[in-house]
């Protein structure tokens, strides 16, 4: 992400507001894009209901998109991570002949289980008419894309593409489903949001292609990473399902909605969440613009240093230049969360009242609005573990917030409703004090790690 980050730093550097606010918008839609779409669509549902759809068929698609997306996270966590890293090793030497082939054929696997498991869940295991269960299965398809190709956007410096692309799919989307489903209901919205995910996605893999211009090499050249590189894809899995496990626990609650025979969701537990997690887009989008660009030019400086025989003094004060940076770029990016979160803190009534939302999810809200800011502090160690290659303890990390937001998210179930959301804040506030001590250690022994830490030969 460091090679569009530098893009939209160098946008935001413009002396005037505009630049400055078009890089913010890109910025968050680049970080969180996948995610706005969901929210999106998710609103367009409240507006579906003023158009004369029956609020049933609403339901039913709201729990459809909520049931494909949480699948579709977790499904292509480990093949995405794994293809990040294979394309991240591919253009650092230069050799990136089978990107368009890696493309194809990853995108392919998505596909692939997105059908081996929507057909029996969507076809067996719910109780949907068939044209139904078909829209769920293709849509579920269609996300799926969309994770997927989103490794390959991250290569990219052409901010703009990727920003008309998701604004496109996002109008084409809602637009189609909102129209639709005047005539075909659920069907209806389904298949019009599946339309502005499938223009989307061939946006973006014309643009890809494009900047890749090369023959049908190597189609599988990524598959040795899965082996080498198995706690990237294990950890894949692991912290997606870490971050749907409330969600998937709150499912089983007593004020949980069913529809379509398994289709259950807790609509007070899902809304207020989604509506917490959108505090974190300015945080991600400052990431993305200032952290990973500030940070990524010390932590070049450190290796190549070091590839060119520096002494230990210049390494050692290579390291201290990595420690002050992010020091620095972590105490502005908290500060900013902070006073957003505080925000939305106050006007957690206000948001629930301008959503028609139930004030009893004002709760959940505060402690979802609170969890997710040491979810996304915790994503922000995680990267940088990534960025020292310490697969090991990062995978670890993860498997500790699974662990904790499952067990901590079981206690609250049983304490009753007014205790929901605190097993998921409760959790986020353990994994990011102990990722923060982790990624501390880390720090102090950055010449070891170096040298032998990730050096395989070295036993």
């Amino acid at each position: 992400m460091a090679g569009i980050g530098f893009v939209l730093e160098k946008l935001m550097r413009q002396d005037d507001l505009t630049g400055v606010l078009r890089g913010i918008a890109y910025a968050a839609v680049i970080a969180t894009g996948p995610w706005l779409i969901t929210v999106f669509s998710l609103a367009a549902v409240t507006l579906l209901v003023h158009y004369g759809t029956a609020s049933l068929e609403v339901r039913l698609f709201h729990s459809v998109i909520i049931y494909n997306f949480s699948a579709s996270l977790v499904m292509t966590g480990p093949i995405a991570l794994v293809t990040t890293r294979f394309l991240a090793d591919r253009i650092f030497l230069g050799k990136v002949e089978p990107v368009p082939a890696t493309l194809l054929t990853g995108s392919a696997a998505c596909y692939g289980l997105a059908l081996l498991i929507g057909i029996p869940f969507y076809g067996f295991v719910c109780d949907l008419p068939l044209t139904t269960a078909l829209a769920a299965i293709v849509n579920l398809a269609a996300v799926c894309g969309i994770w997927y190709v989103g490794v390959f956007l991250s290569a990219l410096r052409d901010y703009r593409t990727i920003f008309i692309a998701f604004l496109v799919g996002l109008t084409v989307g809602a637009v189609t489903a909102i129209a639709l489903s005047r005539w075909y209901g659920t069907d209806g919205m389904l298949f019009g949001f599946s339309t502005g995910i499938v223009v989307l996605v061939f946006i973006a893999k014309a643009k890809i292609l494009a900047e890749y211009p090369y023959k049908f090499v190597e189609p599988f050249a990524v598959l040795p990473y899965f082996r080498t590189y198995w706690p990237l894809a294990l950890g894949g899995l692991v912290f997606n399902a870490a971050v749907w496990i409330d969600k998937w626990i709150m499912w089983f609650a007593p004020e949980r909605v069913v529809v379509g025979g398994a289709l259950a969701t807790h609509p007070y537990y899902d809304g207020a969440m989604f509506l917490a997690y959108l505090t974190v887009v300015p945080s991600l989008a400052m990431f993305l613009v200032s952290v990973e660009t500030a940070f990524f030019r010390v932590y070049q400086r450190f290796y190549r240093a070091i590839a060119f025989h520096a002494t230990y003094a210049e390494i050692e004060d290579n390291r201290l230049r990595i420690v002050r940076t992010l020091a620095t770029s972590s105490r502005d990016i908290a500060i900013l969360q902070a006073a957003v979160t505080m925000l939305a803190l106050f006007l957690a009534p206000a948001v629930i009242e301008l959503t028609a939302s139930s004030f009893q999810q004002i709760g959940i809200l505060r402690f979802g609005i609170l969890g997710a800011y040491f979810q996304a502090m915790l994503l922000f160690l995680s990267t940088l573990l990534a960025y020292f290659d310490l697969r090991l303890p990062n995978l670890g990390l993860q498997t500790l917030f699974l662990v904790t937001n499952g067990l901590f998210t079981l206690a609250s179930l049983e304490g009753g409703f007014e205790y929901y959301g605190y097993g998921f804040f409760a959790s986020t506030v353990v994994t990011c004090a102990v990722g923060f001590v982790v990624l501390s250690h880390a720090l102090s022994r950055l010449p070891y790690l170096a040298f032998i830490g990730s050096n395989p030969s070295v036993e």
